[in-house]
């Protein structure tokens, strides 16, 4: 259940992080819906955090870290829906969370930047080093330990590992800036994880305007990052060659990551030249393992392939005689591939004398009638079973019937057009012999007594 719950408010958080993104891209162009819309949503986001961290254990909350991101977001949308303030915040929005009004140094008030905390994700790289660039690498009213002060209050535990053994001094901030733009700027992962994280998102089976939204955000998310990593970053090869790298076996992907690692964008032909040569590659060493070699001290080597035995090297003899490959088994073969081919004669089954009857009588009794169908006589076993005198029996079960049928006119009245029907359809016929010996059905007695 905990770990449900953070994973959802993980959800969130991740919503808060997306609009914090677009408060750093925003400019003069930016409608008023757009920004409205992002403040709607994020009091959304808010109130579900809310949710979450209220079932959550008091050892797993982050809600100080959230609420105050909430109300920095919240402040900087509410500003910027201000028609006096939000030319001046469109020139410059990240000045306005760097400096006082007086915009010197000792007025900085570090409190109150607004970026996000960097964790080590590719995908989060760019935002983050663009927006501390503008913000903190590039203000020329800090000091580079300022910066550097600034840079380790917004490294999580991953990047900070990378510098953490340079001193914190006014000429080491260069150096601990260069070591992570060696480690995370990278296009080529940076591109990857981001196209991963754009294939990765689950498919919408119950449908509804959350996970539409969710959706088309994320994937803007993914394909603004493409851009700002690099214009080619957008073109069909690199989206084409992810999705074939998801299909190969892990030996092949990092066969290929070796063969371009000095490559950020290789094309799709440089993808399809190097599979093709990694199959030919896998035959050759195929067909090397299924061979058997024998080789003695300075003879040729005999190998025997798929295709046969291959004899290669050098022969000491002076003279060389016709050399002549014959299969004595060839005769052999053959015989057992035509026995292989053939079809076996069909043995007749042993049958019984009732399925020896029901053979021969189809044989004799059928044929194909007027409408090019089958028709075929029904066989029917000669037996000496009586039956006996049934008569008074069914004449006792028709007086029975009758009486329903005074009670009933109407099922009466089906009765008869039944019978009559079976009469029609010759199934059956009036008699008045009534000394011969079978079995009689009350149904008929009705029949011809109504008649």
């Amino acid at each position: 259940m905990v770990a449900q719950l953070i994973k959802l408010r993980g959800f969130e958080k991740a919503a808060l992080t997306r609009i914090e993104t677009f408060l750093t891209t925003v400019s003069s162009e930016t409608s008023i819906i757009s920004i409205k819309d992002r403040l709607v949503r994020l009091k959304k986001i808010f109130s579900k955090i809310l949710e979450y961290e209220s079932a959550l254990p008091q050892e797993q909350s982050e809600m100080d870290e959230i609420e105050n991101r909430y109300f920095d977001a919240k402040e900087v949308l509410q500003l910027l829906l201000e028609p006096t303030t939000r030319d001046e915040l469109t020139m410059d929005l990240n000045s306005c969370f760097l400096y006082s009004s007086f915009g010197t140094t000792s007025d900085f008030r570090m409190s109150r930047l607004n970026i996000p905390v960097f964790y080590g994700d590719y995908n989060q790289w760019l935002p983050f080093k663009d927006l501390f660039k503008s913000v903190v690498h590039n203000n020329k009213t800090l000091t580079n330990i300022q910066r550097f002060q600034y840079l380790l209050g917004l490294l999580g535990e991953g990047p900070m590992a990378v510098i953490q053994h340079i001193p914190v001094t006014n000429d080491s901030y260069e150096d601990a800036w260069t070591k992570l733009m060696n480690r995370y700027d990278k296009k080529k992962q940076i591109v990857n994880n981001l196209l991963a994280t754009f294939f990765s998102h689950h498919s919408i089976s119950h449908v509804n305007a959350s996970n539409l939204r969710l959706l088309a955000d994320n994937s803007e998310q993914v394909v603004r990052g493409l851009k700002c990593v690099d214009r080619k970053a957008t073109e069909p090869d690199v989206w084409i060659i992810c999705m074939l790298l998801n299909k190969v076996d892990p030996e092949t992907r990092r066969l290929w990551l070796e063969k371009t690692v000095y490559i950020d964008f290789p094309s799709f032909d440089v993808l399809i030249q190097f599979l093709n040569d990694r199959a030919s590659t896998l035959e050759s060493s195929k067909i090397e393992t299924l061979g058997q070699v024998l080789r003695a001290n300075g003879e040729p080597i005999g190998q025997n392939t798929r295709l046969g035995w291959f004899v290669a090297g050098n022969i000491k003899y002076s003279q060389i005689t016709n050399l002549t490959s014959a299969n004595l088994n060839i005769y052999d073969d053959l015989k057992r591939f035509w026995e292989i081919e053939s079809i076996p004669a069909a043995k007749t089954p042993d049958l019984t004398p009732e399925e020896k009857f029901c053979e021969e009588h189809f044989l004799s009794n059928s044929k194909i009638n007027s409408d090019s169908r089958f028709e075929v006589k029904l066989p029917f076993l000669k037996t000496n079973l009586k039956l006996g005198n049934s008569y008074n029996s069914a004449l006792l079960r028709l007086k029975a019937i009758e009486r329903i049928f005074l009670k009933d006119p109407e099922i009466c009245k089906l009765h008869m057009q039944f019978m009559r029907g079976y009469i029609d359809l010759g199934h059956m016929k009036q008699t008045d012999n009534h000394s011969i010996k079978f079995l009689i059905m009350p149904s008929f007695i009705s029949l011809i007594i109504s008649f």
